[in-house]
């Protein structure tokens, strides 16, 4: 029985290394973009966090309005992100009625989030969760209403 070198033991486990790394890498691109919005949600969070710092050890009344303001910067993103969504899937009728109504509903949701919970952060994140939800429920619906190529 013959034995691989030291050497050729390293080149071939930095070569099955590489694949892994570029398996992993295509997985993650391939994946609808959910991992990329969450990450952009948590670098927002975490920047407002970080250049509140000062201001949320000064606070000595109405602090939660500071820890708010980042969940409203995140909240804007998604904004953004899902009129973006449903500029596209209005372009095509098959997603423009359903994709519309999803957005209806969510927002609706959201609007009687403010009117029946308490406004503080948990009402914060969970109408983050709701723009959440609908941006992965439009790209979803991309998925399954726009043909091959169009998209």
């Amino acid at each position: 029985m013959k034995y691989l070198s030291s050497r050729a033991t390293a080149k071939i486990l930095v070569c099955v290394g590489f694949f892994i790394f570029l398996s992993e890498n295509i997985q993650a691109k391939t994946q609808d973009g959910e991992l990329a919005i969450s990450t952009k949600l948590d670098r927002i969070y975490s920047q407002c966090l970080t250049e509140t710092a000062q201001d949320r050890k000064q606070c000595q009344q109405n602090c939660g309005a500071i820890i708010k303001m980042c969940h409203d910067q995140q909240a804007d993103f998604l904004d953004s992100k899902n009129q973006e969504m449903l500029t596209e899937l209005g372009k095509n009728s098959a997603c423009k009625d359903m994709s519309s109504s999803l957005s209806t509903h969510i927002h609706k949701i959201i609007e009687d989030s403010d009117n029946f919970m308490s406004n503080d952060e948990n009402t914060s994140k969970f109408q983050i969760e709701a723009k959440l939800f609908l941006h992965k429920s439009l790209e979803n619906l991309k998925k399954q209403c726009v043909p091959k190529g169009q998209g």
